[in-house]
């Protein structure tokens, strides 16, 4: 049976052009609407008080890393340990801290690690989050298959700089050297210099305009109102 109400939203623009050029929604109305974020819970605070929440204070430098399950290979851990040595001889490892979130996160990984960590575990509230995203001086989101990436979306509405690899949807939200740093793919080497950048320059993250939760609320009115 053919239906003529069916229509996709898809929340980046790579899902956008995969779904309209794949063979089943051929004919079907494609429409690109970014996913929207709580900015009231995830906004920019005073980075010195979260890191004192955290107990982590003393830190001069901060790199962030998180996943539902940190040791999955698509969320890149070996990209990230191998970065952290090269920031560690930049820096002084007693000057750098590395915050992990999520689960998963093994003895060895976190031996692979040749400075001062945190092992957060399991996040369970957005409060938390926003809580390490200010803490944190940039962001590391390795991962090389994510079509939308929340904690790159959230990182930068706390005003804190990712660097992801310049795969897939990451050029949605990332504006090179300016937001953050879009990677070479699979480029450890590249990365590390990604989280240098930011350190060095003390890159400001922010939400791109297009993303706005405003704006893709008015889209979802739109649409509605067409149909």
């Amino acid at each position: 049976k053919s239906y003529t109400n069916i229509g996709f939203i898809t929340p980046g623009k790579w899902l956008f052009n995969c779904t309209q050029e794949a063979a089943l929604t051929v004919g079907i109305p494609v429409n690109y609407i970014p996913n929207v974020i709580n900015t009231g819970i995830f906004k920019k605070t005073d980075k010195n008080t979260a890191k004192a929440v955290l107990n982590i204070s003393t830190a001069k430098y901060v790199v962030a890393f998180g996943a539902t399950n940190v040791s999955a290979l698509t969320n890149g851990w070996s990209y990230l340990a191998a970065s952290i040595k090269q920031l560690c001889s930049r820096f002084l490892p007693a000057e750098l801290t590395v915050l992990i979130f999520g689960d998963g996160c093994t003895d060895d990984m976190l031996a692979s690690i040749p400075c001062n960590k945190k092992l957060m575990g399991h996040l369970s509230d957005e409060y938390s989050l926003a809580l390490v995203y200010n803490a944190a001086d940039v962001i590391a989101v390795p991962d090389e298959t994510a079509a939308f990436s929340y904690i790159t979306m959230e990182s930068l509405c706390c005003g804190t700089p990712v660097v992801g690899f310049d795969t897939v949807a990451m050029g949605d939200m990332i504006a090179h050297k300016k937001n953050g740093y879009l990677a070479i793919e699979n480029n450890s080497d590249d990365f590390a210099q990604g989280l240098i950048y930011c350190i060095e320059n003390a890159v400001a993250g922010y939400l791109p305009a297009e993303l706005m939760p405003e704006k893709s609320i008015e889209k979802h009115k739109a649409l509605l109102k067409n149909d």
